[in-house]
């Protein structure tokens, strides 16, 4: 197994969705994107359009624990900041980007990352 997203927690990263969901829950991870849907010609963030946002406060209100939010790049911190209110309660961090497209070596957006923890 190669080791790469479960740096983060040193693991050994899962190959199947079910054991890569099960280490997310384990470490209190939870998983959504901003846009429910959106249109984007390309890999690129800066080509979404057209976006509609997913119920983030309904995800918000039944997880009374959440305390951090990151986002995966400025993109998504952009959206959310389009379409929600922040809340005094939760930590909002702006993490580098895990696309390839971002181009920071791998170890400097590790350690930005691991402010999550």
């Amino acid at each position: 197994m190669q080791k790469r997203n479960a740096d983060l927690y040193d693991y050994y990263e899962p190959s199947d969705y079910l054991s890569k969901k099960k280490l997310l829950l384990s470490n209190n991870i939870g998983i959504w994107d901003v846009a429910h849907t959106a249109i984007r010609k390309g890999s690129l963030d800066s080509n979404i359009k057209n976006e509609v946002p997913n119920d983030l406060l309904s995800f918000i209100a039944a997880n009374t624990n959440l305390s951090i939010i990151g986002f995966n790049g400025k993109k998504s911190e952009k959206l959310f900041n389009e379409y929600f209110t922040r809340s005094d309660k939760i930590t909002y961090i702006t993490l580098p980007s895990t696309s390839p497209a971002h181009t920071i070596a791998f170890e400097k957006k590790l350690e930005i990352w691991k402010r999550l923890l």
